[in-house]
């Protein structure tokens, strides 16, 4: 039988998944429209590291018996188009790129916070801290890059 509904935890997790693949994508077209800027190395870096918790976060909801969320390949391309389109006008585009990462890092936190209010057994707990502190250590280069264009 076919599970059609999804309960809490599944709910949570795969939220935490889209928000990071938004971020994941995000830092890769910024890499794109910075180009030599210095801070491209910094958002290339940052879209490895969500790349990899994104198939972290993968591997952990298939863990715990569910299925992660497909990406929506239409939806994609339009957030990219716009995205492409709001920096290529915009004065400043290190501003422009920055203000989004800072609120999909915002976005990822919060679904963090949302998946811990769930009941967790010890072992997947552990393993949602050891996610959570990855996803801390990327958050402070973000962080220390802000600081730089400030």
């Amino acid at each position: 039988m076919t599970k059609i509904l999804r309960d809490e935890k599944e709910v949570k997790l795969n939220d935490l998944l889209r928000a990071s693949r938004r971020a994941a994508e995000h830092y890769g077209r910024a890499v794109e429209v910075l180009g030599q800027d210095a801070a491209a190395p910094v958002f290339r870096n940052l879209a490895e590291d969500r790349a990899g918790l994104c198939q972290a976060i993968e591997r952990f909801i298939r863990a715990c018996g569910y299925l992660p969320d497909t990406p929506d390949p239409d939806r994609r391309t339009v957030i990219d188009l716009t995205e492409r389109t709001k920096a290529f006008f915009a004065r400043d585009a290190q501003k422009t790129v920055l203000n989004r990462a800072d609120r999909l890092e915002t976005d990822i936190l919060s679904c963090f916070k949302s998946v811990f209010r769930q009941a967790w057994k010890e072992d997947r707990h552990s393993e949602l801290r050891r996610l959570e502190k990855d996803f801390q250590s990327g958050k402070q280069a973000l962080e220390k890059l802000q600081a730089l264009y400030s």
